[in-house]
């Protein structure tokens, strides 16, 4: 090709750049794997908003998770579908390994619809910090465990979850549900706003 010619080429070395600073990137915190519960042993107004980014997947698809959900009024036993919500029980599975829904209170019970619990603050926009991805499809029946549907953001809250006190059907189309309880729907049905979830315990078959 035929054109111009560069004959000389000078460089300059200055102190500072001259060109724009670069947008700077937000890391996210995760829940991540530790020992002795720490979430637990912390006041619940300290469990709002502590983590801004879902766990790392760590569930095993070929694997059974349950959980033994013990509350002041007995205990309930939920049996999850990772297959179906793989990403809203490895999210439960981390956080009830850390101890977040621990010595937590009961935050409403809506009449013969559900049993919510998960909210720091009492209040829908006060979860962990982040929310979830809708995986729909289960069917919304008496005892199933689903995560609270958060109006402001149109997406799954990372902690707030509810227990159902009957078939609903339809409900599944905004609130992901994810396990069923096998055990305890007497329990479900005797929790009030003065109960709490005493500890819960993830069993891996």
């Amino acid at each position: 090709y035929k054109g111009d010619k560069i004959f000389s080429i000078d460089i300059e070395v200055r102190a500072e750049s001259s060109l724009p600073s670069p947008t700077s990137t937000i890391e996210q915190s995760r829940p991540e794997e530790a020992f002795n519960r720490p979430l637990a042993v912390l006041p619940l107004e300290e469990r709002e908003n502590i983590y801004t980014g879902m766990p790392e997947m760590t569930i095993e698809l070929d694997r059974k998770y349950l959980a033994s959900i013990d509350t002041t009024k007995g205990t309930i036993v939920i049996e999850f579908e990772p297959l179906s919500t793989p990403v809203s029980v490895n999210n439960f599975v981390s956080l009830a390994n850390l101890g977040y829904w621990d010595n937590f209170p009961i935050n409403a019970v809506q009449e013969g619809a559900y049993t919510l619990t998960g909210s720091p603050g009492g209040r829908p926009d006060s979860d962990v910090g982040y929310h979830l991805p809708s995986e729909n499809g289960l069917e919304a029946r008496k005892g199933a465990i689903a995560y609270w549907f958060r109006q402001d953001l149109l997406a799954s809250s990372g902690s707030q979850i509810l227990f159902l006190l009957n078939d609903l059907p339809g409900f599944e189309e905004l609130f992901t549900i994810f396990g069923y309880a096998t055990s305890g729907l007497d329990v479900i049905d005797a929790l009030t706003v003065d109960d709490e979830i005493v500890k819960v315990t993830i069993i891996k078959r």
